[in-house]
């Protein structure tokens, strides 16, 4: 990070506060400027010109910018029930997160946003239920808060994804993307969503869109299906799609990835 070109919490709440009175507090001499609002001169004090930016400008923007990243966190990921489901898939995403992982430097152990953008993208997850900014989202909500974020080390932790930050991010993912259900899984006689997706796709192309159409939700909407299940989908669709690929590229059944298996599919053309 330039820290030259970067702000700090504290300078980033200053800058709003800078903002607001110059918006609705100090006197323009362009009278363009002037008739949008731009320090228009209408509020007596600082406090009030805040409270105008908020009530007038900041409310204008996403509702989805005002969201809580930690209640996720809350409701979804520090449940026992994901709990279970993550220390199933632990010995398989850990190998993933080997292969993703930052291999030397003062970063090494972090995945960073290029590796981590680079997986979806070659796991063809980035579709119409689930976009780049989806994937961006993702990624930077789920890096923690961390002491000294412009010293060396804190910048790097900051910026980048530990192999918790690096679960959570799945979780964000899986409670978005359109995913089957255990009940569809089962019913269709598949022993795991990867294989169902899979075969769908293949066989009938009306029923997976229509399934990518309706199972999918927006950032911050309420997920189609226990988050846990989803990153029990998700999880297995990802290891169905690397194993696959190996056993295309190298004539071998992998019934057991290893991380040079999935070095060899991030590299790989899509």
């Amino acid at each position: 990070m330039n820290r030259a070109k970067a702000l700090s919490a504290d300078e980033f709440v200053n800058a709003i506060v800078q903002l607001a009175a110059m918006k609705y507090i100090l006197p323009v001499r362009d009278k363009d400027k002037a008739a949008k609002g731009a320090g228009s001169g209408e509020v007596p004090t600082v406090a009030c010109a805040i409270t105008s930016l908020f009530d007038n400008d900041v409310s204008q923007l996403d509702p989805n910018a005002f969201l809580d990243a930690n209640a996720f966190r809350r409701t979804q990921c520090y449940k026992e029930a994901m709990d279970s489901v993550l220390r199933h898939h632990e010995p398989s995403l850990r190998t993933l997160f080997g292969a993703l992982q930052i291999q030397r430097g003062p970063a090494k152990g972090l995945l960073n946003f290029d590796g981590w953008f680079k997986l979806m993208r070659r796991l063809e997850l980035i579709q119409v239920d689930l976009t780049e900014r989806d994937v961006n989202l993702a990624f930077t909500w789920s890096r923690m808060v961390v002491p000294h974020p412009y010293s060396t080390a804190g910048a790097l932790r900051n910026q980048n994804l530990s192999f918790e930050g690096f679960l959570e991010a799945l979780c964000r993912i899986a409670a978005v993307k359109a995913l089957p259900t255990d009940e569809q899984v089962a019913e269709a006689g598949h022993e795991d969503a990867g294989s169902y997706l899979a075969a769908l796709r293949a066989d009938s192309p009306a029923a997976h869109e229509a399934l990518t159409l309706t199972q999918g939700r927006p950032w911050g909407g309420t997920p189609f299906q226990p988050v846990q299940r989803g990153v029990n989908q998700l999880v297995h669709i990802i290891m169905h799609t690397v194993t696959q690929s190996v056993a295309k590229s190298s004539k071998r059944s992998a019934s057991s990835l290893t991380e040079k298996d999935f070095k060899l599919f991030l590299k790989a053309e899509a």
